[in-house]
């Protein structure tokens, strides 16, 4: 009689736990945001894995995703980082300022600032001005990020494309993709995440495909070869259709997105496809 095995998911995600159902007849991890080292898993060598280790810290960090994305020339938002000793504090005005970000606004207009861990709208700034930077240097999200402080944030262009899609890929194309869309009344209208936006699937009219669907989807793939992931979702901010060839950025990556009753079911579907070859 032929041995069948559990899927072994290491993630600290509980949404993805119904994957662990999956049976196989081959040992294999899937890894959804977990660093752990394989010999930390197990001693046998006769595992399968899906996303590395590796590639999950750098997935999760988003100072190494953008450095990636920027070595593998992907399509993602302008950033830059500082230095401590670039910020400035004025005694007669006791607030904090940087000529870089100054610079920055006046080119761009806006910034997000995002804690290299950043998540769940958690850890990320929206600065407009001198004085929202101010702001941001004195928040209790800064004040706890010592010892390395600034060096902990990526500072990103903000840009106004009115489309974000979340889509989910591997080396096989697009398996999963979801329109963000805010809710009436979002207060953050600059961040889209889970207390101001809900999530529209393919088949809704609302979607609005963006024309260049396809080029978004192969640009998403070579951005989840950068950072060395087999399965990601990416989030990607397009313009609307009213342009012939839509502009679009990719955000940033996500190897353990949260999943939901459809979306589990697509994940089984592609760990399958996987899988089995």
């Amino acid at each position: 009689m032929k041995r069948v095995f559990h899927l072994r998911v290491r993630s600290r995600n509980i949404s993805c736990a119904p994957l662990r159902e999956l049976e196989f007849d081959k040992r294999v991890i899937y890894r959804m945001g977990s660093v752990t080292p394989t010999n930390k898993i197990t001693k046998r060598k006769d595992y399968m894995e899906i996303n590395s280790a590796k590639a999950c810290e750098i997935s999760g960090n988003k100072i190494k995703m953008k450095e990636r994305f920027t070595h593998g020339k992907i399509a993602t938002a302008e950033w830059f980082m500082l230095r401590p000793e670039s910020v400035e504090h004025n005694r007669t005005t006791d607030k904090f300022f940087s000529s870089k970000v100054n610079c920055a606004l006046k080119k761009w207009k806006a910034i997000i600032v995002k804690r290299y861990n950043s998540s769940g709208g958690k850890g990320i700034f929206f600065i407009q001005t001198p004085e929202d930077f101010d702001t941001f240097y004195r928040s209790e999200d800064f004040c706890n990020c010592h010892p390395l402080g600034v060096k902990n944030y990526i500072f990103e262009r903000y840009y106004t494309y009115s489309r974000e899609y979340r889509i989910h890929v591997t080396e096989m194309g697009c398996f999963l993709a979801d329109r963000k869309m805010l809710i009436e009344g979002a207060e953050d209208r600059w961040h889209r995440h889970a207390n101001n936006s809900v999530w529209i699937s393919e088949e809704n009219p609302k979607f609005d495909k963006p024309t260049n669907w396809n080029d978004i989807v192969t640009e998403c793939i070579n951005a989840m070869k950068s950072i060395g992931l087999d399965v990601a979702a990416f989030d990607v901010k397009v313009q609307n259709n009213k342009h012939e060839n839509p502009k679009f950025i990719i955000l940033e990556s996500n190897s353990a997105p949260s999943l939901g009753e459809q979306s589990l079911e697509a994940y089984k579907q592609i760990l399958c496809d996987i899988i089995n070859g």
